[in-house]
């Protein structure tokens, strides 16, 4: 499946000659009519990804085939008219002080226009970007766009969000809503339960502010664990970042949230899609997520073929996903021969680690960040690791350059130990449990083995045979 975007701003003669490049170059794989089995209307879930395997999605203004009143002008502008006469009396509650104090603004209705009918507003744009609220209250913009290109779109329809109770009510799959970050970050922390509900019925999409003049990126990894399927970022940084190592010239350092988007895809071949984990599917969290919580100990023992002009004096190590907590550590080498850095030489088996993440959960959306650093501050490798990959015992973790490249044969030698930390009261359950289900000694070996597959996700993968 392959979405493609528009935000257009040519002429309807222009449009329909690009629709018909679409038909032509794409052919079969242009998604025309939406599937029999998922039709574009209210109470229908979105087809699956294997559904529309090979089908290239277009993501524009739909026009509607409903009615238009009757006292609906012919000019594309209104004068003198009240907020309160260009919405439906129903619909007026949504506009309330307090929802009007909380984003700032009032949202405003779909465009409507005689000759084609209804047409849900593109919401591609920042806060900073939107009309000067007085202007939008007497003139409603006429849209450009035309039916020869709102044929094709199908379960991709962008609207302004207005409430998720009002989304919820709609129960429309096919519509989605953009986010500028802050306006995410808003969401999140005052309605993350309804956000995550949102996301569960139909698609959601952050982009960045616009005030990231210097083409700077959030971290994404804030709106993933939320369920927001499509995290914007700007490739310009990118761009940059290979032409600079192309023509051999000063280094560039690629910013880290474009190495969390690189580093997350390549667990899936760099197809452009991973699958969601199933604690984010469901409606409400079950007992088993809140039984117990997760530690991981580490002890990074060496590095090797780290770099040759300079000593690779530091390695960061962060935890992402943890929302209620930030997990930070800093080592500094102990010494350095010219090839191999020693980071800690003590006995694993005396059980000292220096780094611990104790106390979290939800291990499939959590994911640990591996960063080595010289002394003057120059990048020199990193390597980004979901949890639900990452192996216990000794490993050798392959670093990789900014775009996500693995460097040569550079490598961190690593002590793993993770394991599940309970209170009594829960091992009690997990134990009655397990004893209701099992007979014998081999059933309940067993059932141990599947408790612990249940609690702790082990995906393996062929390109994860070093962590």
């Amino acid at each position: 499946m392959f979405i493609i975007s528009f935000i257009f701003i040519f002429s309807p003669k222009v449009q329909a000659k690009m629709a018909q490049y679409f038909i032509d170059v794409f052919g079969e794989n242009l998604l025309m009519e939406p599937l029999n089995t998922h039709p574009c209307e209210e109470n229908y879930p979105l087809p699956s990804p294997s559904n529309l395997l090979n089908k290239i999605l277009i993501k524009n203004k739909k026009l509607q085939s409903k009615p238009l009143p009757n006292n609906i002008p012919k000019s594309g502008s209104i004068s003198n008219t009240s907020s309160s006469d260009q919405s439906n009396p129903d619909e007026s509650s949504l506009y309330s002080n307090e929802f009007i104090k909380q984003f700032g603004r009032k949202v405003s209705q779909p465009q409507k226009t005689p000759r084609e009918g209804v047409i849900f507003d593109n919401e591609d744009f920042s806060d900073d970007d939107k009309p000067n609220p007085i202007e939008s209250q007497t003139t409603i913009h006429q849209s450009k766009a035309t039916a020869a290109m709102s044929d094709l779109v199908n379960y991709i329809i962008p609207i302004r969000f207005t409430t998720f109770a009002y989304a919820e009510e709609r129960n429309r799959s096919f519509e989605m809503s953009s986010f500028p970050e802050d306006k995410a970050q808003t969401l999140i922390r005052d309605h993350p339960r309804e956000f995550l509900i949102y996301n569960q019925r139909q698609l959601s999409r952050v982009y960045p502010r616009g005030t990231r003049f210097e083409s700077s990126n959030y971290n994404p990894y804030i709106f993933w664990p939320i369920g927001c399927q499509m995290a914007a970022l700007n490739y310009q940084t990118l761009g940059k970042q290979i032409t600079m190592a192309f023509f051999s010239m000063i280094n560039f350092l690629l910013d880290i949230p474009m190495q969390l988007n690189l580093s997350l895809f390549s667990f899936n071949g760099n197809c452009g899609y991973i699958e969601k984990p199933s604690v984010l599917c469901r409606p409400r969290r079950s007992s088993v997520d809140s039984i117990g919580s997760y530690q991981i100990d580490l002890k990074v023992l060496s590095g090797q073929f780290l770099c040759q002009d300079r000593e690779p004096t530091f390695v960061d190590i962060q935890m992402y996903g943890q929302t209620n907590k930030r997990y930070e550590y800093r080592i500094r080498a102990k010494g350095w021969n010219g090839f191999r850095a020693i980071y800690d030489d003590s006995d694993v088996e005396l059980g000292e680690f220096s780094i611990r993440f104790s106390r979290f959960i939800l291990p499939e959306i959590t994911a640990i960040r591996f960063s080595v650093i010289a002394e003057d501050g120059a990048f020199l490798g990193q390597s980004f690791i979901p949890i639900a990959y990452l192996r216990p015992g000794y490993r050798h973790i392959v670093l990789r350059n900014q775009i996500n490249v693995p460097v040569n044969s550079s490598s961190l030698f690593v002590f793993i130990r993770k394991y599940i930390s309970m209170n009594n009261k829960d091992q009690e359950f997990v134990q009655l449990s397990m004893s209701e289900s099992c007979n014998s000694n081999n059933e309940i070996n067993l059932c141990e083995d599947s408790s612990s597959n249940m609690l702790i996700r082990c995906h393996h993968h062929p390109s994860t045979t070093n962590y």
